[in-house]
């Protein structure tokens, strides 16, 4: 089993990973980086704590994308006025 000091673990049988999902663990590990963000020496520490923190959240989000319960991102389709014509190949004839 491989776990760090806030508890992740790879070990699917964990009491831990019964109990939250696996997007509500890595919110928590993002909560973890940004206590520690604030608790940090200097500016390189903090911004180090925030940028592990937002990964973590991205994580989180791309685990809720993938488990459905976020929705995937829609594209709005063009509207036919909205497309460009393409000029017409070769010369007109006069």
């Amino acid at each position: 089993m491989c776990k760090n000091s806030w508890q992740t673990s790879a070990d699917a049988t964990s009491s831990t990973d019964i109990q939250l999902s696996q997007s509500e663990h890595l919110r928590q590990n993002a909560g973890h980086c940004l206590t520690l963000e604030d608790t940090a020496a200097n500016d390189a520490a903090r911004k180090q704590f925030r940028s592990m923190g937002d990964a973590w959240l991205a994580l989180a989000e791309t685990q809720e994308w993938l488990d459905g319960a976020t929705p995937p991102v829609s594209r709005p389709q063009p509207q036919s006025a909205d497309l460009i014509p393409m000029p017409t190949q070769g010369r007109s004839h006069e």
